[in-house]
């Protein structure tokens, strides 16, 4: 038996002009004498073309579209995150910890809001840990002649977490201070709209317009 040896061979593609489009080191394993390499007809992409190649010298990491489907980092606002969620209209004034009000299209990851807890009915400071913006929404809810809303966005209402779509004029929404103030009216405005919305750490609620709601699709 021959003696086995180790090497490395470097694969180059090119295209039809004789350009070179790619080329890196291929490291073919143990072998005994030399190995003819067949590599296929470049009639696609780079990526098909290099996987091709992988897949013939045993499994190994795909080497992928480049696409990143993971969620937003620190800072980032990821455009209509899991379909539309519910969220507010540029302008929407955030009730922050101290007692300032900042327009939500201009909350950033860090912000400090004031948030409510729904098991003890108190209020207290909680961080900003993650942004959403969602363009291109048709219609929004215009509530009480002031507040900007989709109609998925959850309110404290009755002592539980209810959609704005299931609430009714005269049902009773729960203001800034922790009181019931009644929904004196609904209306629906057919727009195309950019929204935004964000998720606070812990409690997952804020003040916005006023109002206590939730961050998440309850």
């Amino acid at each position: 038996m021959g003696k086995q040896r180790k090497f490395v061979t470097r694969v180059r593609y090119l295209d039809q002009n004789g350009a070179t489009l790619v080329e890196y080191a291929l490291l073919l394993g143990l072998i005994a004498g030399a190995v003819m390499i067949g590599l296929p007809d470049f009639t696609g992409s780079v990526n098909t073309t290099l996987e091709n190649a992988s897949n013939s010298f045993g499994p190994g990491p795909s080497l992928g579209s480049g696409n990143n489907d993971g969620g937003g980092g620190p800072g980032d606002a990821p455009e209509n995150p899991g379909g539309e969620g519910p969220c507010f209209l540029a302008g929407t004034l955030i009730e922050m910890a101290d007692g300032s009000f900042t327009p939500i299209e201009e909350i950033k990851v860090g912000d400090i809001v004031r948030g409510f807890n729904d098991k003890d009915g108190k209020f207290g400071a909680y961080p900003v840990v993650r942004l959403f913006v969602h363009p291109n929404i048709n219609g929004y809810m215009l509530v009480n002649d002031e507040l900007k809303v989709t109609s998925n966005h959850a309110f404290f209402a009755h002592g539980e977490w209810v959609q704005l779509k299931k609430l009714s004029v005269g049902d009773l929404l729960t203001n800034r201070e922790g009181k019931p103030t009644p929904l004196r009216s609904i209306k629906q405005i057919d727009e195309i709209v950019t929204t935004y919305n964000f998720e606070v750490d812990t409690v997952h609620t804020y003040v916005a317009g006023g109002y206590v709601v939730h961050n998440a699709n309850k």
